[in-house]
């Protein structure tokens, strides 16, 4: 017995449950027949595929407010140039801070998650700032949110991969 799998007795785990046999079960041994080698699509793959948008808008959210925690005191305690040196440090940190989080419940797309992390936290800024004209700092700091949470993303990603739980 051999299936479509370059001539394996099994198919790749991941692709088993896949596999609608031809007892009609998704995932059943074979002991009888031959896999049909239709791949429906596994049910897990389906639901993980979901953007958890919820948890992404919340992050952001949160990534920006952050922002806001750590770089007003900044500028109190330790004047302009602190101030704006923390701007580009925080835009960059807190987005990847939560995205990692915003990660840690999801099963796949990763860097998108992370890219919506840091997207909101932008949106965010812009809805408070309503419209003012935008120094290029600040611009360089939104880049700097969007890129520091697909980074989070992806160490978000390599750490499920490597089997370690995400904090």
């Amino acid at each position: 017995m051999s299936c479509l799998f370059f001539g394996a007795k099994r198919p790749p785990r991941a692709i088993e449950s896949c596999l609608v046999w031809q007892t009609g079960k998704p995932g059943s041994p074979f002991k009888q027949g031959q896999p049909s080698g239709v791949v429906l699509g596994c049910r897990a793959s389906v639901n993980s595929a979901r953007i958890q948008w919820v948890r992404a808008c919340i992050g952001g959210l949160l990534a920006e407010i952050a922002v806001f925690a750590i770089v007003f005191p900044a500028r109190s305690l330790f004047g302009q140039r602190a101030f704006l040196a923390s701007i580009l440090v925080a835009s960059a940190l807190m987005p990847f801070v939560f995205a990692v989080w915003v990660c840690s419940r999801v099963e796949s797309r990763f860097a998108l998650h992370g890219a919506l992390v840091g997207i909101v936290a932008v949106l965010f800024y812009l809805a408070l700032a309503r419209g003012q004209p935008q120094p290029l700092l600040y611009r360089i700091a939104h880049g700097l949110k969007i890129t520091g949470g697909v980074a989070g993303g992806v160490v978000a990603s390599r750490r499920k991969s490597s089997g370690l739980r995400s904090a």
